[in-house]
Order: structure tokens, then C-alpha cells, then sequence
């Protein structure tokens, strides 16, 4: 049998149904229901409500517990804090006593950090070029990283 052929025996069933007429106040009770559903809630609104039922079906034991619980946490957590020592010989006066370095000195400390001043070339180089299908994979890395 075809789904869709005239013999079928669901369009005899349909032609022995009687017919229905909707009542004559059907759309204004559609749409009174409609404006009465509540709209989709964010997940913040229903998270809390959902937390909140929880934290009513507890007794009251419990939410103590619990909240003595947290504030432990929060006292273990701040009071295990490792303290700051400051050095005897360094202050503050002594900080703001410091007087900027020399040009000499400037030198001998960028002569102790010996940078890599061909990648920078190779760089600037890469970073020129517009055509940059011709990149190695190493040279993508390169400039990404």
C-alpha cells in the first residue's frame, strides 16, 4: 500500500470524524496564555533558583555546618599566607636614594646579556615580505611565537 494512495483506510476513519469548531473565544484564551508564560530565563536566574530550593529543603544543623565550614576555609587560606621579609639593609629611603646608572654602566650590562641580534635581522626580514606563501613551517613559528 502507498502512504498516500486512496484506499487507504486512515482517510475513511477521516471521513467519519466529525468535525470540530473551535470555541468563539479560542484566540483571545491563546494569547491571554501566551502573555502568561513566563519568557526563557537566563542561566544565572535559574541557577539561583535552583540553588535556592536546595538551600530550603536543608535544616537548619546543616547550614551551619556548612557555614562554618566556608569560613574555616577562608581563615585557614588567609592566615597561611607566607609573609613578605623585607631586607634590614634595604628601605624605603634607601629606594628613593638610588641614583640612575651611568652610561658606562649601562654598557657593560648590555655587553653581559649577549642577545641574539640575527634572529632580530632574520625577523625584520620575514616581516617585510609580502608574499608569504613561500614560509617554512619553522619561519611561521618564528614570527608567531
Amino acid at each position: 500500500m502507498e502512504p498516500l494512495s486512496p484506499n487507504d483506510p486512515l482517510w475513511k476513519l477521516l471521513g467519519k470524524a466529525r468535525p470540530v469548531e473551535p470555541r468563539s473565544n479560542f484566540l483571545p484564551n491563546v494569547l491571554r496564555e501566551v502573555r502568561n508564560t513566563p519568557q526563557q530565563t537566563s542561566w544565572w536566574s535559574r541557577v539561583s533558583e535552583n540553588f535556592s530550593a536546595w538551600l530550603a529543603g536543608l535544616q537548619r544543623p546543616a547550614l551551619m555546618a556548612m557555614a562554618a565550614f566556608v569560613i574555616v576555609a577562608l581563615l585557614v587560606t588567609l592566615l597561611d599566607r607566607p609573609v613578605p621579609e623585607t631586607s634590614p639593609d634595604v628601605s624605603v629611603a634607601n629606594m628613593t636614594a638610588l641614583q640612575p646608572l651611568a652610561d658606562e654602566e649601562m654598557a657593560l650590562i648590555a655587553d653581559d646579556l649577549s642577545l641574539p641580534t640575527a634572529g632580530l635581522d632574520h625577523m625584520e626580514a620575514l616581516v617585510a615580505m609580502e608574499d608569504t606563501s613561500s614560509l617554512t613551517d619553522n619561519e611561521i613559528a618564528f614570527l608567531l611565537y
